[in-house]
């Protein structure tokens, strides 16, 4: 349940760790893998509403060592074939477990990798384009870190973690979990996202101990290209498959035991990206932690998410406003990163590297503001949990249409009368590509490439109308929570074409009529609220 974290681990500057399930493997697969969290992992957030855990790793049914120590020639297993089934003990020198304890010492076995990543690959003296593990270069524009901060360490774990989509409520019931969220914080740790190896395909910058006075402002500009290893070859993403990840993280000072606004010095991350795809030029401004178009002031960790692309110009500002801070002066850690989501492809071609610095004047903001909701989520298993067999109910048959996405997502907004919702954020018109819409307020979409709408949540927005029946047409959508609102009509029966639809929240509404028997086609369905409303 929610508010559960405790202490210490509701600290500001530790890291907080919650546990998702383990990959499946032989004795095992009991586990839904690591796109799950597990049921016992406890949530945030915190009393004054800080982001906890922080990040997750994987805690369920583990093995690890297992000392014996009244048996003699107590080694590892000899094959795989011979590991403990879960839960189970074994006569070799390893236990098969679960829990959050399980959990943290592979986030600290991943922390104590970074800093030995920065001892044994930086030189002495201002570093430049080196190559590291492979041919992949490392970027930075400030002297070695011999001695990084634990707010670098922090900032690079959170930079490259990479979202889960569920959360267990028990062993057998599961919800969708967003970016954020006081389920998984900022993501499963994945070192593969968060430091340059032979596997990765971005350009890397950190800043360490850089500092900020109160009402000021610094800004660190880069030029978006592919990654280019030493020897020139030119890493190409594929098509809508870059993405820049920016964390700021800062050591806040301490308060008081019991506090309800415990941030001493509130900084904000902003993110102003100037695009010229395309061939035509737009200007969108990213907030972090998935606050849409506000700042965060609760948390002293920042991260910025969101697609690229070749070209674009990001102008990165760390800020502090009149009045957020309570001391002269304040050290933080900036991480930056650029470059492909998944593989890449080479060629020789020369290209122009990323680069940034640091300027302590402040530059003027564009007026156009656009969410900035996650838009990347991990890969699903074939089959989400719970699974089970097609109903047997009616069936339901619906011609083919030729709607995009972007006309989709129009029709929804108008059917629900989208010029008066409170707020209404959604720019239709600014719609260009069919993934933009998944950076509208209350949406988020499926993995690369797809980039299918996944999500729609817009409780207590003032919408009204009525639901349309091409909301079924949204193939991949999981959930849709609409409750607290002024909506009318019926429910459509086309929703029971809606195969992947788990969650389905009309409550506190005003619609009428009966619960289509349709609805029984949802095998997927586990959670269907409909208090409230004017139902026969």
């Amino acid at each position: 349940s929610y508010n559960t974290a405790g202490s210490p681990s509701v600290g500001k500057n530790v890291i907080s760790v919650g546990a998702v399930m383990n990959g499946s493997r032989n004795g095992q697969n009991v586990n839904d893998g690591q796109e799950y969290m597990t049921w016992f992992s406890a949530r945030g957030p915190s009393s004054d509403g800080r982001i906890k855990p922080d990040v997750v790793a994987p805690g369920g049914y583990l093995v690890s060592a297992g000392a014996k120590p009244g048996q003699q020639g107590e080694c590892d297993p000899p094959s795989e074939a011979s590991l403990p089934a879960a839960g189970a003990t074994s006569t070799y020198g390893v236990n098969s477990g679960s829990g959050t304890s399980y959990a943290t010492p592979v986030v600290s076995g991943a922390a104590a990798i970074i800093r030995q990543w920065f001892e044994w690959n930086l030189e002495t003296g201002p570093m430049k384009s080196r190559t590291l593990f492979d041919g992949h270069a490392v970027r930075s524009l400030q002297t070695t870190i011999s001695n990084p901060s634990a707010a670098l360490i922090k900032a690079i774990l959170i930079n490259g973690a990479q979202y889960i989509s569920y959360a267990q409520v028990d062993s057998n019931t599961y919800f969708v979990s967003w970016p954020y969220d006081d389920n998984q914080g900022f993501g499963r740790v994945n070192l593969l996202h968060s430091l340059p190896t032979e596997s990765t395909n971005w350009e890397f910058e950190f800043y360490d101990d850089e500092t900020i006075s109160p009402n000021s402002e610094k800004q660190y500009t880069i030029t978006v290209s592919n990654p280019v290893t030493d020897e020139g070859a030119v890493l190409v993403c594929p098509a809508n498959e870059m993405e820049a990840s920016i964390t700021l993280v800062w050591t806040d000072p301490p308060n008081e035991i019991g506090c309800t606004a415990c941030l001493i010095n509130d900084l904000d991350l902003q993110v102003t990206q100037n695009s010229n795809s395309g061939g035509s030029s737009s200007i969108s401004l990213h907030y972090p932690n998935g606050k849409g178009s506000v700042k965060d002031s609760v948390n002293n960790v920042e991260r910025a998410r969101f697609l690229t692309d070749v070209g674009d110009v990001l102008s990165i500002s760390v800020s502090s406003q009149t009045g957020t801070m309570a001391t002269s002066s304040q050290a933080y850690s900036l991480v930056i990163r650029t470059g492909c989501a998944e593989a890449v492809a080479e060629t020789t071609a020369p290209s122009v590297s990323p680069s940034g610095s640091p300027s302590d004047s402040p530059s003027n903001q564009p007026s156009k503001m656009t969410s900035d909701l996650p838009s990347s989520v991990p890969s699903l298993p074939a089959t989400p949990h719970p699974s089970g067999s097609p109903s047997s109910g009616p069936s339901i048959s619906m011609q083919p249409t030729s709607m995009t996405q972007i006309e989709l997502i129009a029709k929804f907004h108008q059917a629900m009368n989208g010029n008066l919702w409170t707020p209404d954020t959604w720019n239709i018109a600014g719609l260009a590509q069919p993934y933009d819409v998944c950076d509208l307020a209350g949406v988020s979409c499926t993995p690369y490439p797809d980039r299918r709408v996944k999500t729609i949540r817009l409780n207590q927005n003032n919408l009204s109308g009525t639901i349309p029946t091409e909301i079924a047409l949204f193939s991949e959508l999981e959930e849709l929570l609409i409750e607290r609102n002024e909506i009318g009509g019926t429910i459509p029966t086309e929703i029971g074409n809606m195969a992947k639809l788990m969650h389905l929240n009309l409550g506190r509404n005003g619609v009428g009529g009966t619960i289509p028997t349709e609805i029984g086609n949802l095998s997927n369905l586990f959670k269907f609220e409909l208090n409230g409303n004017n139902l026969n």
